[in-house]
């Protein structure tokens, strides 16, 4: 964790690559595996720490992308995640969850792993709340990363998720920090949702929390696949 959090300097941070995974090979390879799809289970929630009262955006309209305004705990638990990957360095979204340990992030698998059996990344740390370079929260460094096995092993994106554990900072957990977000497993499909992250490329620069909105809709790359999205104009850096 120490070494993690000693390797990131301004200008390493400045410097990193949004992570943009979307390539003609990845694709025909999503296409390959999309028969190894994840089992229906028993929709289910867990709730999150410290809730804040605050205005949200509401449920009017889809918005395809743009800055987030509406407050609430989203714009302290989500932030940008910052490692490295094949030497890289590259930058991802992620946001505390809720869990027993209190120090839980969840990202995008390939934040985590490369996937095809290429190991973990690197140097992970998280920076809730980021803005404009500064981290309000401090910098939590990864204490272990793991990701579903079939995104891992055969780089299946049906299985694209991703778990990070974090060390504390002075002496605080990350939930104890800054709350954590509630967390739903299989949940029903084509809901009214929201997407948060922090977008590094053009026509974003990663310095601030964006947004999008809309009914999520089933994949439109790849039919066979159980993935799903919305529309939205955030570009690499939003993963996670």
């Amino acid at each position: 964790q120490r070494n993690a959090l000693n390797y990131w300097t301004p200008e390493r941070m400045q410097n990193a690559k949004s992570l943009d995974i979307i390539t003609a090979k990845q694709d025909v390879n999503l296409s390959k595996q999309s028969n190894l799809k994840p089992e229906k289970g028993t929709p289910e929630v867990f709730k999150g720490q410290k809730p804040i009262s605050t205005t949200l955006v509401t449920k009017s309209k889809a918005n395809p992308g743009g800055k987030y305004t509406g407050g609430g705990l989203v714009t302290k638990t989500t932030g940008v995640a910052f490692f490295t990957q094949a030497g890289l360095n590259y930058r991802c979204s992620a946001s505390s969850v809720a869990s027993g340990n209190e120090s839980m992030l969840l990202t995008a698998g390939h934040c985590v792993s490369e996937g095809d059996n290429t190991g973990y990344s690197t140097n992970f740390v998280f920076m809730p709340g980021y803005d404009h370079g500064y981290a309000p929260y401090g910098m939590f460094a990864a204490t272990s990363l793991s990701a579903l096995k079939s995104w891992t092993e055969k780089g299946n994106y049906n299985f694209d998720v991703g778990f990070v554990k974090v060390g504390k900072v002075e002496n605080k957990t990350l939930a104890d920090t800054v709350g954590s977000q509630s967390i739903g497993f299989n949940q029903e499909r084509e809901q009214f949702m929201y997407s948060f992250g922090y977008p590094a490329s053009f026509p974003y620069d990663g310095s601030e929390l964006d947004y999008c909105s809309g009914k999520v809709v089933n994949d439109s790359v790849d039919p066979l696949s159980t993935t799903h999205g919305m529309v939205c104009n955030m570009t690499g850096g939003s993963s996670g």
